[in-house]
């Protein structure tokens, strides 16, 4: 089971974390809880390109 964020930026070289939540929605905590992934999506409008980040 996973949780997503999905984030653009137009940044060429760095992605602003702070844009991130700072407290997970009560679905994240319980996807975490179970064994769950949380995953961020990153677009860089820019390019095109997709990026996927794991966190804990």
């Amino acid at each position: 089971m996973h949780f997503a964020e999905v984030k653009s930026t137009q940044d060429e070289t760095a992605f602003p974390f702070s844009l991130l939540r700072k407290i997970p929605s009560a679905m994240a905590i319980m996807i975490l809880a179970a064994g769950g992934e949380y995953l961020v999506y990153i677009h860089r409008i820019t390019t095109d390109e997709w990026f996927c980040i794991r966190t804990r």
